[in-house]
């Protein structure tokens, strides 16, 4: 599993919380294939990915990431 420590993983398939993973697409410090394989490795995670979005791709978007917040809490 790329980018999950190894060991790591085998904890992740046990979560059972609801999980949103959100990443920037054009992040340089932390690859967007990361969010990929997290929400891989966690049964049920949604991921959003926020286009042209960098490392701190909440300070880019917001209001888009607080509305997308919300909703998943609203659940």
């Amino acid at each position: 599993m790329s980018g999950i420590v190894m060991g790591v993983g085998d904890r992740l398939r046990k979560l059972r919380a609801l999980t949103l993973v959100a990443a920037g697409t054009e992040d340089i410090v932390i690859p967007p294939s990361n969010a990929l394989a997290l929400v891989n490795a966690i049964p049920g995670a949604q991921l959003a990915q926020f286009s042209g979005g960098g490392h701190a791709f909440m300070a880019q978007y917001p209001r888009q990431l607080a509305d997308l917040i919300n909703e998943f809490l609203a659940l």
